[in-house]
């Protein structure tokens, strides 16, 4: 998809991305940047049918509603994990490929959602707010709970639901989780729905794609 031949290959980039990222696209095609239009709708008008590929991000949303716009792209690239924000079917029947950027994330999104869960247990914003406030002249914070001997409930046990598993491993709890399907090798106690995992778990962490819940995935019932 990059510049061949000294002709130029034109991509629609929908949002702003990393200054690194911004800069490859730029020194490899010839961008055409659509958040900075006063018009898109016109704009995509006068440029649309030369455009060959689509850089894009979940920020910009459901990216499939300017494809007819765009007759002749034939990849989007989205920056980030998932791609839920793009219907790939549709793609498909238009002879689009989706991408997007796996697994750079995933021992980081863990890392995060072990910290939440510590801080949110052992109340840790709240317990800095009455040090700062001068309060703890007053008196000592309370106690606050502690992880240890409580289940785990993993809602989603893909990529990052298992590197979460791993780092909970190591704080004495017992982890069960819910999935699409039971996944081979887990030691961890299975549940065939979502609302049989939140009823088993003292803690509940959701790792799924960020869609509009159905079927097994709604944890309204929770």
């Amino acid at each position: 998809m990059n510049e061949a031949a000294g002709v130029p290959v034109h991509i629609l980039q929908t949002t702003p991305l990393l200054p690194i990222a911004d800069a490859l696209l730029k020194d490899r095609f010839t961008v055409h940047r659509l958040w900075e239009q006063e018009d898109a709708a016109r704009y995509l008008e006068e440029i649309g049918p030369g455009i060959r590929g689509i850089a894009t991000t979940h920020q910009f949303g459901a990216v499939n509603r300017i494809l007819d716009q765009l007759p002749n792209a034939r990849i989007i690239s989205s920056f980030g994990v998932g791609y839920e924000h793009i219907d790939a079917e549709d793609a498909a029947r238009r002879g689009i490929v989706v991408t997007n950027t796996p697994d750079v994330l995933d021992d980081d999104v863990a890392d995060l959602a072990l910290a939440l869960t510590l801080a949110t247990l052992r109340q840790i914003p709240q317990a800095d707010r009455h040090v700062r406030s001068g309060r703890w002249l007053s008196g000592p914070y309370p106690l606050t709970p502690t992880l240890r001997g409580r289940t785990v409930g993993i809602l989603g046990m893909g990529r990052i639901g298992r590197a979460i598993a791993r780092r909970f491993e190591g704080f004495g709890v017992d982890i069960a989780y819910h999935a699409r399907h039971r996944q081979d090798g887990l030691g961890y106690a299975y549940h065939d729905s979502a609302v049989a995992l939140a009823a088993a778990s003292d803690l509940l962490v959701v790792i799924v794609p960020g869609e509009p819940p159905r079927g097994i995935w709604s944890i309204r019932k929770c």
